[in-house]
């Protein structure tokens, strides 16, 4: 049977070129997934693998990719990662220094703040570490010495999706080699480089420095602070999918008519339809009568209204739940990112202590690990230490 010159029922079965093609439909669908072992059971079966030299994160090795895809998939997700990086590092930082600096000592400051590597400042370093921080809870520097290995003169930020850990079964809480690779979806075309970690005593040019918070569910590696809502972050940026498809692809008729007499003709019919249509189809139109004439009820047509889906309202409560989650799983008090708590005061009456708290638990304990991420390097390179500024919101304005 066909139906839209679509054949229904038996069908050939499929040769082998049509299943591999659908192995590869699926094998995408599959990447798209939770990063985990587990397709149903999101993290409670992630595990690390090795696999040669270096350390799996996650199913088809993915997972430090499918956090980055969060950022860009969520709306809240990635407005909290910028808010947060706004909070921690957008208000700059101080230059300090025990002794009064000196013209030469003053020039070498200068030029660590200006071109700490050979593509960006000191401020965008840190933009670019605290996102880092932020989204994957590790942040990697590549360290390059000077000839005789007695400081470092260059610091790159790598991103954290292109380096994988290397296996050290003898002490696996401090890894002495890391892998990278531009894309490790494309290994064939892009090559793994092999860097040493970072050792003040050893003499290799290059180095990866890491910072990691610690995560006891994981050995070589570490999870975000989010990491207890990536479900309701996945599903935040799904719903946004499902509601863009549901629309461009459903058949939704809001009303049915039925004819119990067939037209004369196909131009009969069309004239029907059309007359229907510019009558009482369109906004100008609501609130008329529909009015049929026929010679009996029984050629009389049916109106019948169809029911419309009650998803709208479903995806309301879901979406209400799903920003408060993502919220809390990011330590945030959702009146802070302008949600609104059923039964809350509201305003700077709740901002106020809100943002505090956000400040004391948060803000200032990731300006503190960012700090002792430079500053190992800063203290070495011109002798400084820097200090993030902190940046404040005028909650009694709004």
């Amino acid at each position: 049977m066909k139906l839209f010159g679509f054949e229904f029922g038996k069908q050939e079965p499929k040769t082998t070129s049509d299943l591999r093609e659908d192995n590869v439909h699926a094998f995408h669908w599959h990447r798209r997934g939770l990063g985990t072992n587990d397709n149903s059971n999101g993290l409670t079966s992630f595990h690390e693998q090795k696999s040669g030299k270096w350390i799996m994160f996650g199913r088809d090795n993915r997972f430090p990719n499918y956090l980055n895809d969060l950022v860009n998939s969520s709306g809240l997700h990635g407005a909290i990662v910028n808010f947060k990086k706004t909070m921690i590092s957008g208000a700059g930082y101080e230059v300090k220094s025990i002794v009064p600096l000196d013209a030469v000592k003053e020039v070498q400051v200068k030029q660590f703040t200006m071109r700490p590597n050979s593509y960006q400042t000191l401020e965008e370093l840190m933009d670019n570490l605290t996102v880092d921080y932020i989204v994957h809870g590790t942040v990697y520097l590549k360290v390059y010495w000077n000839s005789d290995h007695t400081k470092p003169i260059k610091l790159e930020r790598i991103e954290p999706s292109r380096i994988r850990v290397g296996y050290n079964k003898a002490e696996p809480d401090h890894p002495t080699r890391y892998y990278y690779c531009t894309d490790w979806d494309r290994q064939g075309e892009y090559p793994i480089t092999e860097y040493p970690a970072y050792d003040t005593v050893k003499k290799d040019s290059i180095q990866i420095y890491r910072y990691t918070i610690p995560n006891s569910a994981l050995i070589y590696n570490t999870f975000p602070s989010y990491i207890s809502a990536i479900n309701w972050i996945q599903l935040d940026g799904e719903i946004s999918l499902y509601q863009k498809s549901n629309i461009e692809n459903s058949l939704n008729p809001s009303m049915a008519i039925k004819f119990y007499q067939r037209p004369a003709n196909d131009e009969e019919k069309r004239k029907i339809v059309s007359g229907i249509e510019k009558h009482f189809k369109g906004s100008h139109n609501t609130g008329r009568a529909m009015i049929f004439f026929s010679d009996d009820k029984d050629t009389a047509p049916d109106i019948n209204p169809i029911a419309t889906s009650a998803l709208d309202k479903q995806f309301v409560q879901t979406s209400d739940q799903i920003s408060r989650q993502i919220c809390y799983s990011h330590g945030i008090n959702p009146t802070l990112v302008g949600i609104k708590t059923p039964g809350s005061l509201g305003g700077a009456s709740e901002i106020g202590p809100s943002y505090e708290v956000f400040k004391k638990t948060y803000v200032e304990p990731a300006q503190r690990d960012l700090e002792q991420v430079i500053n190992k390097f800063a203290k070495m390179m011109v002798g400084v230490t820097i200090k993030l500024n902190e940046a404040e919101i005028n909650y009694t304005e709004l």
